[in-house]
């Protein structure tokens, strides 16, 4: 009996865009503060969904 492996974001909704949010992350890291906050708060819900999709 084999086991089904447990599902990914990749496998549930496609690519997971890590590159991307490697990006987004390093734009980040050089934003003024209060932009800082809001860029890390989209990134934190895309992140959400992706996980979420699980």
């Amino acid at each position: 009996m084999s086991e089904t492996p447990a599902p990914t974001p990749a496998s549930v909704s496609g690519e997971v865009p890590v590159e991307n949010w490697r990006t987004q992350l390093a734009e980040a890291k050089d934003a003024p503060a209060a932009e800082r906050h809001d860029h890390l708060g989209s990134l934190l819900d895309a992140l959400d969904a992706q996980v979420g999709s699980l």
